[in-house]
C-alpha cells in the first residue's frame, strides 16, 4: 500500500468532488469524473472570455492550436513527431483510420486485431472487407501479440490492432515488445483509451503509428472529445475521400474539382470543431496536476496500488467451508504496476462453487450508493477468455435472448459477465474497504452440508395467489386447480397467441397508466403445453415462500425502524413477494432445504432459489419504494438476493386442486 497517495492528499482530492458525498464511485474505466474547481473554472472563462469559431476567429485557432501543443506534451511527444486530429472520441478516430487506411488493391492484404480489444476495434474489420473483399482478417490471443507475426507469412500492407490495456481486467500489454516485434513490417494501432484514463503515456519512447483516445476517460469533462495522432511518417497511409467545411482550400460545385489544406491536419477536421470543448481540456490538465503531485505517474501508481489493496481483500474472503467467495479474473497477479491498472474485474461464487449472478452485486452496490460496472463491457473477446465461453456458447446464448446490456447475468449456471471495479485519482482507501465489506458482509455463506435435516416435515398451505395480468396485483384464492397458468414471470420476448380485450380495456389502461397505445391482451389457450412448460414465466410454474421467513423479516423490518414512514401490514410485507404459495410450519429461511412439496394428488420438486429484483420493495398499493425489505433481507441471511424457491410440477402432479389450509409433507433435502 506504498505506492498509494497519502490520507491528507486523498481527502483534499475529495473535498474538490462535493459531488461524491453519499456515492462510491468505482467507474473510472467507464468514464472518469470532473472535479468541482475544475467545472468552475471552465464556467468563468466561458462568462468572461469570447471564442468565437475558429474559421471566423483566427484568435480561437490559436487557441485550440495551444490545446493541440499541451495534449501533445501531455503525451510526450510534440507536432514535429505526431499530427494530432481532434475527433468525437476514440471510436471517431477508429472510424477514420478505417475509412481512410489504404490497402493494396489485387495485392496480399491483412488486418489483425488482439481479441481483448473493444468493439470498436473489433468493427473495423466490416469496413476493410468491404473495400478490400480479398483482405486476410486474423483475430489474434495475446499469445500470438506477444510472439510476432508469422514469420512465412508476408503481406503487401498489413494492419496491426491492439490496446496498450485491457479495459477488462487492467493488464497492461508490452507496448514496447509488441512494437519491436510488429513494427517493421505491420502498421501498428494503439487503441490507448483504457491506459490513458489513470496512466502515462510516452510517445518519446512508444512510438506506434496511429494512437486513439477520449479525453472523458481522463477528466469525465468534457464528454464527446478525443484524439487520432498519427506518426508524422504514416500520414500518407491516410486516403480521405470525404471533405468537409474548412477542410479544403478550393472546391467546384459543378464539376469534381476539389484543393485539400496544405495543412494535414486541417484536411482531416472536418467541419468546426468543439473548440468550447477543446478549451475546457486545459482545465482539466490543470485540475489533475494541481491536485496530484507527480501528476499522471503519482495517478498510476495510486491507482494500481488501490487495486492490489482491492485483489489482496478480496482474495482472502472465504465462506465457512473454506471455499474462495470471489473469482477475480487477471493475468498479472497484481504484483507490479507495469503489468497492471487500477481495475479489479471478477464474479461471486456460493459456497458450493456455484456462481452468484453479477446483477446480484450490482443490485446491492445501487442499494448502498455504490457505481460500479457490469457485463462484458464492450469487450466480448475478454469475457470468453477469462469466463471461458465458446462462440458456440455465446450463439446459444444469444438465441435463448441474451444480447448485450440486458439483465441477463447467468445462463445454464453460468455468467454471462462480470463485475469491473476500476479506480481514479479521487479514489481512496476507503472505497476499497466498502466494496470488501460489501462482499463479506452479504455474501459469506455458512457450510449448509454440516447440518443433516429431518427427511420429512409437516406444513400447512396459508394462502394462495393467482396473477391474471402479468405484474399487476394478484387474486387471492382459497382453492385453485394446478396446471402452467399459475404462473409469475416476465414476458422476456415469448411469442405468444392472444385475443384483444378491446378499445374500452385500452382507453381505461392508457388513462390509468398516462401512457399511449396500451393493450389488454387474454392469453389464448395451448392444448399442446406440457404440463411444466412455462406460460410467460422465466423460470418454474410455482413460486414458494416461507411464511416464517416473512414473520422473520418484518420483525427486523420493525425493529429497523424501517416502517416508521410506510403504512404496512405483515400480510401487504407478504404480498410484496408474489408469491404462489405461502406454507408455514418451517423455521425461517429453511425453504432452500425444500426438495419437495407434496399432497393429495400432487408432488411439486425444487427448482432453484428464486433470484428477485428491486420489485419486492413495492408496496403493491401506493407504488411507493421500501429500500429497507432488499437491505435488510440481504443483511440478514447472507443470501444476496435471494428469497422464496421455484418449483415445478413432478410427473405424478395431474390435475390435483390444492387448498388452503390443507396439510402438505415437505421433503427435505438428504446432506451428508
Amino acid at each position: 500500500m506504498n505506492k498509494i497517495l497519502p490520507m491528507d492528499i486523498q481527502n483534499g482530492i475529495r473535498e474538490d468532488f462535493p459531488h461524491l458525498r453519499g456515492t462510491t464511485y468505482l467507474d473510472q474505466a467507464g468514464a472518469g469524473l470532473y472535479c468541482h474547481s475544475q467545472i468552475e473554472n471552465v464556467s468563468k472563462e466561458l462568462q468572461t472570455s469570447l471564442f468565437a469559431n475558429p474559421h471566423s476567429d483566427f484568435r480561437s485557432k490559436e487557441a485550440i492550436d495551444a490545446v493541440r501543443t499541451e495534449v501533445l506534451d501531455y503525451f510526450h511527444t510534440n507536432n514535429e513527431n505526431y499530427k494530432l486530429v481532434f475527433t468525437s472520441g476514440a471510436t471517431a478516430g477508429l472510424k477514420i483510420i478505417g475509412h481512410c487506411f489504404s490497402f493494396k488493391p489485387g495485392h496480399r492484404n491483412c488486418f489483425a486485431y488482439l481479441t481483448d480489444n473493444h468493439t470498436s476495434v473489433i468493427g473495423m474489420r466490416e469496413l476493410f472487407r468491404e473495400k478490400e473483399p480479398q483482405i486476410t482478417v486474423r483475430p489474434l490471443d495475446s499469445h500470438d501479440l506477444i510472439k510476432g507475426p508469422v514469420a512465412q507469412e508476408t503481406f503487401e500492407k498489413a494492419l496491426l490492432a491492439f490496446p496498450a490495456m485491457s479495459n477488462f481486467c487492467g493488464f497492461k500489454y508490452p507496448i514496447e515488445s509488441v512494437l519491436k516485434l510488429w513494427g517493421d513490417t505491420w502498421t501498428t494501432i494503439l487503441d490507448a483509451s483504457a491506459l490513458v484514463s489513470t496512466c502515462e503515456l510516452n510517445l518519446s519512447q512508444l512510438k506506434p503509428d496511429f494512437v486513439v483516445l477520449s479525453f472523458y476517460k481522463i477528466f469525465g469533462y468534457p464528454t464527446g472529445l478525443g484524439a487520432l495522432l498519427v506518426k508524422s511518417d504514416v500520414m500518407d497511409a491516410l486516403h480521405k475521400t470525404y471533405f468537409g467545411g474548412g477542410t479544403v482550400e478550393m472546391h467546384f460545385t459543378r464539376s469534381s474539382i476539389h484543393v485539400p489544406r496544405r495543412s494535414w491536419v486541417d484536411y482531416f477536421e472536418d467541419g468546426t470543431l468543439p473548440y468550447h470543448q477543446i478549451m475546457a481540456l486545459r482545465h482539466g490538465f490543470s485540475a489533475l496536476k494541481r491536485h496530484v503531485p507527480g501528476g499522471i505517474k503519482a495517478v498510476e501508481s495510486h491507482t494500481f496500488g488501490l487495486a492490489q489493496y482491492l485483489y489482496q481483500g478480496l482474495a482472502r474472503i472465504l465462506h465457512e467451508n473454506g471455499n474462495p467467495v470471489v473469482e477475480i479474473y487477471h493475468s498479472s497477479n497484481f504484483i507490479s504496476v507495469k503489468e497492471q491498472g487500477g481495475i479489479v474485474n471478477f464474479n461471486l461464487l456460493q459456497c458450493d462453487g456455484k456462481y452468484f449472478g453479477f446483477n446480484v452485486f450490482h443490485r446491492l452496490a445501487k442499494l448502498e450508493q455504490v457505481l460500479v460496472r457490469v457485463g462484458c463491457f464492450c469487450n466480448v473477446g475478454a469475457c470468453q477468455k477469462y469466463l471461458q465461453f465458446s462462440d458456440q456458447t455465446m450463439m446459444a446464448n444469444y438465441q435463448k435472448g441474451h444480447v448485450c446490456g440486458d439483465d441477463i447475468d447467468l445462463v445454464n449456471g453460468h455468467p454471462t459477465g462480470s463485475i469491473r471495479i476500476s479506480f481514479g485519482y479521487y479514489s481512496t482507501t476507503n472505497d476499497v474497504d466498502i466494496v470488501i465489506d460489501l462482499v463479506r458482509n452479504h455474501f459469506v455463506q455458512e457450510d449448509t452440508l454440516k447440518t443433516h435435516y429431518l427427511s420429512t416435515q409437516k406444513a400447512v398451505i396459508e394462502a394462495i395467489y393467482i396473477y391474471p395480468i402479468k405484474s399487476c396485483a394478484p387474486i387471492k384464492v382459497n382453492s385453485w386447480r394446478l396446471s402452467p397458468s399459475v404462473c409469475l414471470g416476465s414476458v422476456c420476448g415469448e411469442t405468444m397467441d392472444g385475443l384483444d380485450c378491446g378499445q374500452d380495456a385500452s382507453e381505461w389502461l392508457c388513462k390509468a397508466f398516462g401512457e399511449s397505445n396500451l393493450k389488454l391482451v387474454q392469453q389464448l389457450g395451448r392444448s399442446s403445453v406440457s404440463f411444466n412448460s412455462m406460460s410467460l414465466a422465466n423460470e418454474a410454474p410455482y413460486l414458494v415462500v416461507n411464511k416464517s421467513s416473512v414473520d422473520l423479516l418484518w420483525k427486523k423490518l420493525v425493529e429497523d425502524d424501517h416502517l416508521k414512514t410506510h403504512d404496512m401490514t405483515l400480510e401487504i410485507l407478504q404480498e410484496q413477494f408474489r408469491a404462489n404459495l405461502i406454507i408455514s410450519g418451517d423455521t425461517a429461511f429453511q425453504e432452500d432445504q425444500w426438495e419437495s412439496i407434496i399432497g393429495r394428488g400432487f408432488s411439486l420438486a425444487f427448482h432453484k432459489k428464486c433470484l428477485r429484483c428491486s420489485m419486492i420493495s413495492i408496496d403493491q398499493r401506493s407504488g411507493l419504494e421500501l429500500t429497507g425489505v432488499i437491505k435488510t433481507l440481504t443483511r440478514m441471511t447472507k443470501r444476496g438476493f435471494c428469497f422464496g424457491t421455484l418449483f415445478k410440477n413432478s410427473p405424478e402432479t395431474s390435475n390435483a386442486i390444492i387448498i388452503v389450509g390443507t396439510n402438505v409433507q415437505i421433503q427435505m433435502k438428504q446432506n451428508n
